[in-house]
Formats: C-alpha cells, sequence, structure tokens
C-alpha cells in the first residue's frame, strides 16, 4: 500500500458523511415499519459518495448509513434512541412502473357440440352444468 492510497483511506474514514433528516411521523398507516434494535443503523451500504439517513425526531440517531438517493422508498423506521417513527421519501409517480392493461373479458361457452352418453338419453343436449352456464351467458349479454 503507497502512502498516497493510505492518506486516501484515512481521509475517507475521518471524512463526515452527508446528514439527510427522514420525515417524523406519529404513526404510520399501511407502511412497512422497521424497528432499530441497537445503536447501529437499520440500513446499511458501502456508496462511496453516499449519505446518512437521521431519524427525524431526535435527529441524532443514524437509521440508514452510506444510502444514495433513489435506494429507500416508501418504508417506515422506529428510531431506538427516542421511539420515534420517520419516513422514507415517497416513491415518485414517475418511477412507478405502467399499469398492465386490463385481461380481455371471459366468454364461458361449453367447448363440445354433440355430448354422448346419458345427456342425449335424457334430452339435455350440454348437460346440466352448461345449460346452466349457457343461460348465464345468454341473460348477461346486451
Amino acid at each position: 500500500m503507497t502512502l498516497m492510497s493510505l492518506w486516501a483511506a484515512i481521509t475517507r474514514a475521518i471524512r463526515r458523511r452527508e446528514r439527510r433528516l427522514l420525515t417524523a411521523v406519529q404513526r404510520t398507516d399501511g407502511i412497512e415499519l422497521l424497528v432499530q434494535a441497537s445503536r447501529k443503523p437499520v440500513l446499511r451500504d458501502d456508496w462511496p459518495d453516499g449519505f446518512d439517513y437521521v431519524c427525524g425526531h431526535c435527529k441524532k440517531m443514524v437509521i440508514a448509513s452510506c444510502v444514495t438517493g433513489g435506494q429507500i422508498w416508501d418504508l417506515a423506521f422506529q428510531c431506538f434512541r427516542c421511539k420515534g417513527i420517520s419516513l422514507s421519501p415517497v416513491l415518485p409517480l414517475q418511477l412507478l412502473p405502467p399499469s398492465p392493461p386490463p385481461p380481455p373479458p371471459r366468454r364461458l361457452l361449453p367447448t363440445r357440440r354433440r355430448p354422448r352418453g346419458r345427456h342425449q338419453e335424457r334430452g339435455q343436449p350440454f348437460g346440466h352444468g352448461a345449460q346452466l352456464l349457457r343461460h348465464v351467458v345468454e341473460s348477461s349479454a346486451p
């Protein structure tokens, strides 16, 4: 290890990352809640230009360490220190995948034209279940 690379490693270790506040809230409604069980961050990554998300209530406890913008969306965190709940940024509508098209309407019709066996003897050309189904399809037609 050269002297320059050693110095670069030391300055990276000493340098403080940018800190961003999470949004402080009183409760979560339908959002996944991650509880911080110790002083260690709930989420940790290793981006060289990453930043830290800090609790929105006490503004001291690091909740997510060394993350980047666009990496954490729609999560709630409970702080170990103050037990406050903070929200991560909300996923913008522009980043949502397009919704799939609705499925085509289904038509349920019997597939057999001429049944065989006991149904012909009773005078039921398609069987009781098929007649009922055909009646439902015909009655729902406009």
